[in-house]
């Protein structure tokens, strides 16, 4: 599995499994875990001391196994995505995001690299392209990039509405904030977080797990009929 798939079973609905590594020095060891059911593996680089060539040691060996290796980054800051992309990971997790500004930065990073300064800015901001040839060699150039935000505060959770209000063609952060009021008990502004998402692709909010929720006789009957 690559990125590219492993971000095509998530959009199915799927189910993928991985681990995290946070202690390990010697990546040796690696290839003995190809078949013991791993998706992807992200490995640690924000609360471990690992250096920038004992982190391509391990991307490299991981790269050899049919894993997707993702790598924690220390701050949300497009040159650790960049350079942990060019190192051989196929993914980002960026930790303790809080600003609209973050989170396009690192996406900026992971979609559209080796793009940098105004230019990435600009086509994050709100779609201008160098050209489309440039536009359509780098998506296919970073198809297989995965970026994952971290969401850890009272003050992200906030400025998800914000992030919506800069891309409000995005049906992940409306999902995100459904799950978030459904957890604390807001059934009303779940629903209508979930209802947009859907709105805005069904393929991505209808998962598993979401299907198994609205079956819930009140919960479900709200969704169905709103």
């Amino acid at each position: 599995m690559n990125g590219s798939e492993l971000k095509d079973v998530l959009r199915g609905g799927g189910k993928v499994y991985g681990t995290m590594i946070s202690v390990s020095r010697n990546p040796k060891w690696v290839p003995l875990l190809n078949d013991v059911g791993l998706d992807y593996v992200i490995i640690d680089t924000e609360h471990n001391p690992r250096s920038r060539g004992e982190l391509g040691d391990f991307l490299t060996m991981w790269n050899t196994i049919d894993v997707v290796p993702i790598v924690r980054i220390p701050i949300p800051d497009s040159h650790y995505v960049t350079m942990t992309i060019d190192a051989g990971a196929q993914g980002v997790l960026a930790p303790y995001c809080e600003t609209v500004s973050q989170v396009e930065e690192v996406i900026g990073a992971a979609k559209w690299r080796p793009l940098k300064g105004k230019a990435v800015r600009d086509l994050v901001a709100d779609g201008t392209e160098v050209s489309e040839a440039t536009t359509k060699y780098l998506e296919n150039r970073n198809k297989n990039n995965i970026a994952i935000i971290g969401i850890e505060s009272v003050e992200a959770v906030n400025n998800l509405e914000n992030i919506l209000k800069e891309h409000p063609l995005l049906a992940s952060p409306y999902m995100a904030l459904g799950w978030i009021y459904y957890k604390n008990r807001n059934p009303d502004l779940a629903i209508e977080y979930f209802l947009k998402a859907i709105s805005l692709d069904p393929d991505f909010a209808m998962t598993t797990k979401f299907i198994e929720l609205i079956k819930k006789a009140r919960f479900g009957w709200l969704v169905y009929n709103s």
